[in-house]
């Protein structure tokens, strides 16, 4: 195991960074900092042959989002969470990389969607062929996760969470329920 600093992340080398994240899981969500190489682009990390087997969180916390109750996060020094259990991904806010796409490019949109992911609701919009809806969408790609931009994201079992707001997410297709939102 990792020897980690007195203040709980791991000694960094020249080439890494740490980032704070959260993730989200069929019984819960976790957030903490991972430890990935400088060039990594941390937002689009799992989409990457770089994507971990087991992300491993330092400082990590996690909160069951059932029950309907107020709870209080369980901290651990480190959690290792199976990428393959992961719902959806993303940088905490204030963190985030530049957009990863070119809003100027032809033939490209946004489409407005909702997903459910465990107890959480997703609100925000994925990028799509002009020509193209969500309903093809879904159909036709084939990539482990999406890209959701400009989110609201709200826990429906424990609405004190609030909202929280972040430019984009990644969302494991397979594992969420879409939803089509009114434009």
């Amino acid at each position: 195991m990792t020897e980690l600093n007195p203040n709980g992340l791991p000694p960094l080398a020249e080439d890494e960074k740490i980032t704070t994240v959260m993730v989200y899981l069929a019984q819960g969500i976790a957030w903490g900092n991972v430890l990935t190489k400088s060039q990594i682009r941390v937002s689009t990390w799992l989409r990457t042959s770089a994507a971990p087997d087991f992300m491993t969180l330092y400082q990590a916390n996690y909160l069951l989002t059932y029950g309907g109750s107020t709870q209080k996060p369980v901290q651990y020094p480190v959690m290792h969470v199976p990428s393959k259990e992961l719902l959806a991904f993303h940088m905490m806010p204030p963190n985030s990389d530049p957009i990863d796409y070119d809003p100027t490019e032809p033939n490209r949109m946004l489409e407005k969607a909702s997903l459910i992911v465990g107890g959480f609701i997703f609100e925000g919009s994925i990028r799509i062929s002009s020509i193209s809806n969500l309903n093809s969408y879904i159909d036709v790609t084939r990539e482990e996760y999406s890209t959701l931009y400009d989110l609201s994201i709200t826990c429906r079992p424990i609405p004190s969470i609030g909202t929280m707001k972040v430019p984009y997410a990644l969302i494991r297709q397979a594992a969420v329920i879409w939803c089509n939102r009114e434009n």
